[in-house]
């Protein structure tokens, strides 16, 4: 019947709620400043300027008098797919931007030791992350390099950009200029503090993904402050519920370190594996950094075998094959929500016949029921025999009691494959559709002036029109189910109110993507009710 569909539907909801440029100002974030040196923007085929502070060998890139600077110098790097800034505390990648995003932030102000990059564990014996470095420009890129001549040793790191890259490479050389031995081992930071993207619940999702001995681990959370895992890592990464920050160190590594920042930020290191380094010879391992959506082709594009970082799922082969028609609709349609309402109508269209298999199911039942009364009623202090009476009437008028249900436990997979695939599609980010400004967020018809209880901070019209098309569609299930039991005419009433209700609240700030998936299946479900129950009535008389 009616009522088991939507009982089937609540607990699917249920289930799948549970599972699932160039400016930039001076910084003033220096450590016993007494001025403020000025920001260096480059772009990737522009010279860098001379800087006074900078004292390099021309033509090494190695310090030769180090000066004790005490300004934080940042210099800021564009491609047409990255802004880079850089700061010469460390070294390091402070902060990022994905150009073709709307210059969204992906990560912003790192502290020196949680920046991207940071040697947070060595033995050389000085913190690598609070010392000055000094800036060359490269050919394609930037260098920084620190000598310290009291041991006899030089770090190096040479970033790597290139225009259409969503990836930067930097190589880390460690010169030996000593006449003794080093024995050299550190953990790098590579993927840190990605900014969080809030989830359909309005939790901020951050996970962290990585591929050790061949295997994906994830987590969402660390106990402590740090957690080690031991194992040959091919790539480390942190995902939000659109973009990922993900680093392949060199195949010596041991592990990953994870830490945890005191408000919860988590950052990832590569632990390289101790070497020997002797008197005047140099090591290099070259990490290569990923910055952009998650999704196949871009991933691809990196070359560092990042391919499984797109995870779509028990379902997956069912979620790619709607992931790639809708991007096929959309070129067609050159509009998601239109592309999302044709994707919709084909998926109704391909389950049509099992639709149907469960209207005839719910009608036979109905025309049961009348009969099961009577037997209720005849055999009500001998429950076997009852069972046994109520079982031949099903054969007698070929009747599956399960003939409702069983269609929409098959489409299942199809509807949780449709759900990640609008949840999580970096396509639908700041996609307008009509009034909606924004398919990955609420539709917002109407902004509040202040948050109201269960209904936030904005008025969401597609989740009250779905909410009147259900409330239709069980007034229609009534009118066509007159055999039923006044009890069960009461729990129709009951239902037609609390269902819509249901939904709509659970629905209220859901993406406006999936708000539209959802509006159009149900007015497609009630035409085909009505189609169905029309033909069958014709049919039948």
């Amino acid at each position: 019947m009616e009522k088991r569909i939507l009982s089937a539907t609540i607990v699917f909801l249920i289930c799948l709620f549970v599972l699932n440029k160039y400016i930039f100002p001076p910084q003033q974030n220096t450590q016993n400043s007494v001025g403020v040196a000025p920001v260096v923007n480059m772009n990737i085929n522009q010279p860098v300027q001379p800087s006074t502070v900078r004292n390099e060998q021309e033509g090494t890139g190695f310090v030769t008098k180090p000066q004790p600077i005490i300004n934080q110098i940042d210099a800021t790097i564009a491609t047409n797919k990255l802004e880079v800034t850089f700061s010469n505390i460390g070294g390091n990648v402070k902060s990022l931007l994905l150009k073709d995003y709307h210059n969204m932030p992906l990560v912003k102000e790192l502290p020196d030791d949680h920046a991207i990059f940071a040697i947070i564990n060595d033995n050389i014996g000085i913190d690598l992350n609070t010392v000055a470095y000094f800036p060359k420009r490269t050919a394609n890129g930037i260098s920084y390099s620190y000598k310290d001549p009291a041991r006899g040793i030089v770090i190096r790191k040479e970033y790597t950009l290139a225009d259409n890259n969503d990836f930067i490479t930097m190589d880390l050389y460690i010169d030996n200029t000593s006449s003794g031995t080093f024995d050299i081992g550190y953990t790098i930071l590579g993927p840190s503090q990605i900014q969080a993207v809030e989830s359909s619940d309005k939790r901020p999702f951050i996970e962290l993904d990585s591929m050790i001995d061949g295997k994906v681990v994830k987590r969402t959370n660390i106990k402590g402050t740090e957690e080690m895992i031991r194992g040959i890592i091919a790539w480390g990464a942190l995902k939000n519920r659109y973009f990922s920050l993900a680093a392949k160190p060199p195949a010596d590594t041991e592990g990953i370190s994870i830490r945890k920042s005191p408000d919860n930020q988590l950052s990832l290191g590569f632990n390289m594996r101790r070497k020997t380094l002797m008197p005047g010879l140099s090591s290099k391992d070259t990490f290569t950094l990923y910055a952009g959506p998650t999704e196949i082709n871009r991933l691809k594009g990196a070359n560092i075998g990042l391919e499984n970082l797109e995870y779509y799922g028990f379902f997956g082969f069912i979620r790619k094959g709607l992931t790639d028609t809708l991007r096929f609709l959309h070129k067609v349609s050159n509009n998601w929500g239109i592309a999302i309402i044709l994707l919709t109508f084909l998926v109704n269209l391909l389950f049509f016949p099992l639709t149907k298999i469960s209207f005839l199911s719910i009608q036979r039942m109905q025309d049961v029921q009348p009969h099961i009364e009577k037997l209720k009623e005849l055999h009500k202090d001998n429950p076997q025999r009852l069972n046994k009476e109520i079982m031949d009437a099903y054969k007698q008028y070929n009747v599956n009691p399960f003939g409702g249900c069983l269609p929409m436990l098959i489409q299942m997979p199809i509807f949780i494959a449709f759900y990640n695939t609008l949840l999580q599609s970096v396509d639908l980010m700041n996609a307008k559709f009509l009034w909606i400004k924004d398919l990955s967020s609420p539709d917002a018809i109407i902004k509040l002036s202040s948050p109201v209880f269960l209904i936030g901070e904005n008025i969401n019209i597609l989740p009250i029109i779905t909410a009147a098309i259900m409330f239709v569609q069980q007034k229609m299930s009534m009118a066509s189910n007159t055999k039923a039991s006044p009890e069960m005419q009461q729990q129709q009433k009951i239902m037609a109110i609390f269902f819509p209700l249901f939904f709509a609240v659970f629905l209220y700030n859901f993406p406006a993507g999936f708000a539209i998936y959802w509006l159009t299946n149900s007015l497609l479900m009630a035409l085909e009710q009505y189609w169905l129950k029309k033909a069958f009535s014709t049919k039948k008389a």
